[in-house]
């Protein structure tokens, strides 16, 4: 059942990400093809580029493979987290950048930054998988302080 919430939710998030970044182009929209790395690392180096996004991807999918996801709300991070994947690779062999139209500014400073459907993805998979983490370790010291 989890692999198939994995699966589901990355099928969606790819498809989402796809057909948005489609209409904002289709439609002359505002966008910013962004060659570079998450926060801008790596330059415009797209070998280094694309070989971390199919390394992590793999990654991804060899670790989803072989954890136990002993939950709906972790099989849900890590559809997130591939398929977001899956959408921004996509963007970088499609069109040599990855298509951000959101833009969200930095507080305390002049920069902002530039969001795509997949970046969000990615964010809310993290931030789940943080949230379930700390939440999973403090049962675990509670169960163990009562013992």
């Amino acid at each position: 059942m989890t692999k198939k919430i994995v699966l589901g939710t990355a099928l969606f998030v790819f498809l989402s990400d796809q057909v948005v970044k489609a209409f904002v182009v289709n439609n002359n929209l505002a966008y910013h093809l962004n060659p570079a790395g998450i926060l801008g690392l790596f330059g415009s180096s797209k070998l280094i580029i694309e070989m971390l996004a199919y390394i992590s991807l793999i990654l991804i999918i060899v670790f989803s493979l072989i954890a136990k996801i002993s939950s709906t709300l972790e099989a849900l991070a890590f559809g997130l987290l591939f398929g977001g994947g899956l959408g921004n690779l996509s963007d970088r062999l499609n069109h040599n950048g990855v298509i951000d139209f959101l833009k969200f500014p930095v507080p305390l400073t002049k920069g902002q930054l530039n969001y795509n459907v997949a970046d969000i993805a990615i964010t809310s998979s993290v931030i789940i998988m943080v949230i379930n983490f700390i939440q999973k370790n403090y049962a675990q010291s509670k169960n163990y302080k009562s013992r």
